[in-house]
């Protein structure tokens, strides 16, 4: 099966140094890094890297008002010449058995899409990994055993074919995605953990903000904001929220 892989990229140079060598090492038929307004040397880091199957489209302005991300990725979805497609973080070390198993999970005919589970991180500094464990116990430990949807407790890894559906300008786009996948009938499969490795420890502020002020524009409940702040330890998200609340 050939899959295109699609790579978002926003000014993620002190990442994109330990996961593009992990990608050597994962068959893609291709590579596509969608890079939105870079202004470190995220760029010139792809290029050296000499993977001889890639290509870098460059996102110029944000349209969309919920996802950036979302509309970075989509961005790489209509140019991949594949109709699977395996979307994935730059700030992510892939494992070879996570392409492995989307490829053995899409050969069956009725599964759209394959998303991938929580996973531990090497985290540097106290405090960082404090922070860290009590996210992975908190998502990987507990909510990711209760909940019924697990959608919202992935890494942001997943892997769908194009001609069921496209990303959405929607606060959580890629739960939206795969709605849309099941909504047709296919089936969207969880794997719980395929060995990837998050080097982000936590929330960045800069996301942060942005969900704070996503949030404020749906105009949702406070008691809710508040709740999903102090439980996740993102207060900027709480403080933008209440800046940014009409």
């Amino acid at each position: 099966m050939q899959i295109s892989g699609v790579v978002a990229v926003h000014n993620e140079a002190e990442y994109l140094r330990y996961s593009l060598p992990a990608l050597r090492h994962v068959p893609f038929d291709e590579l596509i890094f969608v890079l939105d307004r870079c202004t470190d040397d995220s760029e010139e880091i792809i290029a050296k890297s000499d993977l001889g199957n890639s290509k870098i489209v460059f996102k110029e302005e944000q349209k969309w008002a919920f996802t950036r991300a979302g509309e970075t990725f989509q961005m790489g979805f209509d140019r991949a010449r594949n109709d699977v497609v395996f979307a994935l973080g730059a700030d992510l070390i892939l494992a070879p058995r996570a392409l492995s198993a989307a490829e053995d999970l899409m050969q069956h005919p009725k599964v759209g899409s394959v998303f991938f589970g929580f996973t531990q991180r090497p985290i540097r500094g106290i405090w960082r990994r404090i922070h860290e464990e009590y996210i992975n116990l908190l998502k990987r430990h507990l909510l990711d055993r209760v909940s019924p949807f697990k959608m919202e407790f992935t890494t942001g890894v997943y892997c769908f074919r194009r001609s069921l559906a496209r990303l959405r300008d929607a606060p959580a786009e890629y739960d939206d995605l795969h709605d849309q996948i099941r909504a047709k009938g296919y089936k969207a499969v969880y794997v719980p953990d395929a060995g990837i490795i998050h080097l982000r420890a936590g929330l960045s502020r800069e996301k942060q903000i942005w969900h704070g002020r996503v949030r404020a524009r749906l105009r949702e409940p406070l008691i809710k904001v508040a709740l999903h702040s102090i439980v996740n330890l993102k207060p900027w998200t709480l403080i933008t929220f209440l800046r940014c609340r009409e």
